[in-house]
């Protein structure tokens, strides 16, 4: 009886340590970190991630049209805070780089990110919800605009996709072409044009 009472101990004493491991790998997930945060060693630090519903308009800030959210990073970079729109809105912000030069970014969109790829058949998340997808674009060009400008300390942001070439989306109104030399200037002045 003793024996199978201290089986039954181990066996527990087993599972418990299971479950906190799983507990210890998800912990920085749950506080928006990047993974593994929390054993790096590096101190985390806070973003302020902008979901930018504006599309075009002028009043955003008074409008209501303009959310955010604080996110913890273990570093403030232009692919962690595209990363970070992508956990909150559950949309793919994917870049394949986003290099800082002075005042300037250059981000350049992957072909896998939802602004190029479009939704297809992914699911939306309720709170981030497009009908269609030129409202979607907008959102996610302005999105990641004012996240970039607002935690870089970067006053242009330069949109490009395939490597550096001129970003081009076809049915994008008023424009659907934003050329690789000219910074993104947000939806409120394209639609002033």
């Amino acid at each position: 009886m003793r024996a199978r009472k201290e089986m039954a101990g181990r066996k527990r004493n087993r599972t418990m340590c299971v479950l906190l491991s799983v507990l210890m790998l998800l912990l920085p997930a749950c506080h928006g970190a990047e993974e593994g945060s929390g054993q790096s060693g590096k101190a985390e630090v806070e973003a302020t991630i902008y979901a930018d519903f504006s599309g075009g308009s002028e009043t955003a800030q008074e409008d209501g049209l303009i959310r955010s959210m604080t996110m913890t990073v273990t570093e403030v970079t232009g692919q962690t805070l595209a990363e970070c729109l992508s956990q909150w809105t559950g949309l793919d912000f994917t870049l394949n780089s986003a290099v800082v030069d002075g005042t300037t970014v250059h981000a350049d969109w992957s072909p896998d990110s939802t602004l190029i790829a479009g939704l297809d058949d992914r699911e939306q998340k309720e709170d981030f919800f497009f009908f269609d997808e030129e409202s979607l674009r907008w959102f996610m060009l302005d999105s990641l605009w004012r996240t970039l400008t607002e935690n870089l300390d970067v006053t242009e942001v330069y949109y490009t996709m395939d490597g550096g070439a001129e970003l081009k989306m076809t049915g994008l109104n008023p424009v659907d072409t934003f050329p690789a030399d000219e910074p993104y200037l947000g939806s409120a002045f394209y639609f002033n044009q």
